[in-house]
């Protein structure tokens, strides 16, 4: 709980994308959360050396979800 808070209640601190990639690496089972920590990340301004590989797990997870639209805003589309 303590990530999904730095997430949810100090987004304007640039360690709280680092904390959304950090959850949705973590909750890789579970494909619509790893998604939806993946975009958050890469909205809260992921850093640069991360964001190929947030945005590949975002696909990733979207594709698991077998969600077309998820997909497209993953992959930029």
């Amino acid at each position: 709980p303590l990530l999904e808070r730095i997430v949810r209640e100090h987004s304007s601190d640039s360690r709280a994308a680092l904390a959304a990639f950090t959850l949705g690496k973590h909750y890789g089972n579970s494909a619509q959360a790893a998604a939806s920590m993946f975009e958050r990340a890469i909205e809260l301004g992921l850093p640069g050396s991360l964001q190929g590989d947030a945005r590949a797990r975002w696909v990733e997870a979207c594709k698991r979800l077998a969600d077309p639209a998820c997909e497209a805003r993953a992959s930029g589309r």
